[in-house]
């Protein structure tokens, strides 16, 4: 059985609404299992989920995957994501680099200023180790940092001056969720073989708030460790994590010996200049 979908308000904004439609177009294909729709449209169950999930705002090549999986016209959805991107934008006050509680996402890196610095810290310090996290209290704008600032500096080739060949660089982003080992196995199942991966796992406290299985969140732990950790390895991992979950990441020993001088904090409002 397939892991339960939040519930979304329609009414909470562009995001949501979008969200929902998603959701419609899939129960409308009968329901496949995300699974399913990730054989059919070649991304991954995380991605495609995540397209659904409210939180974040898909690309215009995930939609058009999760769509044709679904058996939806994809010239249709093309003007609806169009219309809900633009939304989007139309919220953006321009004033601080995230919007409220709303994070930017890696699509959103051209509305995203004001931490250019902390950006090229962030960017520094993953070139210089293999494993560290990003901490700030709610509404800091973290998970902003990390993905309209971190993936998009990777993705567009900006970050090679710290990280080398940056074109070599995959850059993944996931989040816990209710089963985290299958989802971490999920993405890098997706790695080229010889590149080098920087994953991103934002909202970790989902370890936490999500996953009630200690032996999963024991197994997730060890496993990301690990994998930033082994011999010849070419993986990195950031993690993206609440400030008022910072005792919990106490747990593991080993975990708080790799993040020993590896953590980033994230002051609430205002911009590197200030």
């Amino acid at each position: 059985m397939g892991r339960p979908e939040r519930p979304i308000d329609p009414d909470a904004g562009p995001v949501a609404e979008f969200a929902c439609e998603l959701r419609q177009l899939r129960e409308k294909a009968g329901r496949p299992s995300y699974r399913e729709l990730a054989r059919r449209a070649s991304f991954s169950v995380t991605v495609l989920s995540e397209a659904a999930g409210g939180r974040s705002f898909p690309t215009l090549a995930v939609v058009r995957g999760y769509v044709r999986a679904c058996g939806g016209d994809v010239a249709i959805w093309d003007e609806r994501w169009r219309r809900a991107s633009s939304q989007r934008r139309q919220q953006a006050t321009g004033s601080v680099p995230y919007l409220g509680l709303a994070s930017y996402q890696v699509e959103h890196a051209d509305l995203f200023f004001g931490r250019e610095a902390l950006t090229q810290d962030l960017l520094r310090r993953v070139a210089e180790r293999r494993f560290l996290a990003v901490f700030g209290p709610s509404g800091s704008g973290k998970s902003s940092l990390l993905r309209a600032g971190l993936l998009a500096a990777v993705r567009r080739g900006d970050a090679a001056g710290n990280l080398g060949d940056a074109a070599a660089w995959v850059p993944r982003l996931m989040t816990p969720g209710e089963q985290p080992v299958t989802a971490l196995a999920e993405v890098l199942a997706e790695r080229p073989g010889d590149a080098e991966l920087l994953l991103v796992v934002d909202q970790f406290e989902e370890l936490f708030t999500m996953c009630g299985d200690a032996g999963q969140r024991d197994a997730f732990v060890r496993a990301l460790l690990a994998a930033a950790a082994g011999d010849g390895t070419r993986v990195r991992v950031v993690l993206g994590v609440r400030a008022d979950y910072y005792a919990q990441c106490a747990t593991w020993p080993e975990l708080v010996t790799a993040l020993r001088d590896a953590q980033l904090l994230v002051r609430i409002h205002g911009t590197d200049q200030q």
